[in-house]
């Protein structure tokens, strides 16, 4: 299983490609560039590959289609949790107006404590301790 994805050398301006073996998760070779060419002729040297996990990239999917016609092309994990927040925010906005219609029909508005809860502990204690370092430098 190959694992193709893009990386920036320089943001913006320089992008490279990255190919793994998601079975050992070792990196197998550095690509230059993200263009579909570059990956075409990539695959054709190193034919075999049968599961190529992929973002949402056009050039490495035509890539893959010319080079690997018979590989199976699946979405990352990454992109998978992307889409589905896209998803779910749609939904919310889509029916926005019905959640506003439930807090319409509440009886009594709910109240919010007067103040919040008191944390404590050597954790907190550490994280506070650490916040006013850093915003003591800072400032």
């Amino acid at each position: 299983m190959l694992g193709v994805d893009d990386f920036a050398l320089k943001r913006g301006h320089v992008y490279g490609t990255v190919l793994i073996d998601i079975e050992n998760g070792r990196v197998v070779d550095v690509l230059p560039d993200r263009t579909a060419e570059t990956f075409t002729a990539w695959l054709e040297q190193h034919p075999g590959a049968e599961i190529v996990c992929r973002d949402r990239a056009s050039a490495y999917a035509e890539a893959i289609r010319t080079a690997a016609p018979d590989a199976v092309q699946i979405a990352d994990r990454f992109h998978l949790w992307q889409n589905l927040c896209k998803a779910d925010e749609k939904c919310v906005i889509a029916h926005r107006g019905c959640l506003a219609s439930l807090e319409d029909d509440q009886d009594e508005p709910a109240e919010l404590p007067a103040e919040p809860p008191v944390i404590e502990g050597k954790r907190v204690t550490n994280t506070r301790r650490n916040f006013a370092a850093v915003h003591e430098m800072t400032s």
